[in-house]
């Protein structure tokens, strides 16, 4: 995965279940983001809600199901907006931004997004389709760690035990994707 960029939305790429000293379960996730040159100007995208296989929890295919999300997207707003022939909504974000694979026998397993415009000076103006990779290979070799990210994820688990599976998870994942974290006025404050 790529380096590092300043100021982004993220993609939660991976969910790590831990627990807490009571016990108490405690979701955690790493962040990464892609570069969307058309999305300017707001380049950095995360896709962070990746749809599941097989049926939910009430036993349906419904919306996050990979089945559910391909069948309810005929008929809702994506659509409206973008022909959807060949296309599978594979993950989203918090606004309802959309990562789709294309199944099209010629796009060879592109990945296309749709993110919505924001209706508020610098912010993106208008719906964008773009291609985002010419295969999953490429999309994972495009994404970036955004350093505001890796210092809100570093600051999760700043004050655990340093045994702590999880924070040794993200100081390997922070030694990886940005060597120098250890020097960043962040890192030392914990």
């Amino acid at each position: 995965m790529g380096g590092a960029d300043a100021g982004a939305e993220s993609t939660v790429v991976s969910l790590t279940d831990v627990h807490d000293d009571a016990g108490s379960h405690v979701e955690t996730s790493i962040h990464y983001s892609v570069r969307l040159p058309a999305c300017e100007p707001e380049p950095l995208q995360g896709f962070d809600d990746l749809c599941q296989l097989g049926r939910d929890d009430a036993g349906e295919y419904g919306w996050g199901t990979l089945l559910g999300e391909y069948r309810r997207s005929r008929d809702g707003w994506l659509a409206e907006d973008v022909s959807l022939t060949g296309l599978l909504p594979i993950a989203r974000n918090g606004g309802s931004d959309t990562l789709l694979l294309d199944l099209n026998p010629a796009a060879q397993g592109q990945l296309h997004a749709f993110v919505h415009a924001v209706p508020h000076p610098g912010y993106l103006g208008n719906h964008v389709f773009t291609t985002v990779a010419k295969d999953f290979n490429a999309y994972l070799d495009s994404l970036i760690v955004v350093p505001d990210m890796a210092e809100d994820t570093w600051a999760d688990v700043a004050d655990c035990d340093p045994s702590d599976p999880w924070r040794r998870t993200v100081e390997e994942w922070l030694d990886k994707e940005l060597p120098d974290w250890r020097s960043e006025a962040w890192a030392a404050t914990y």
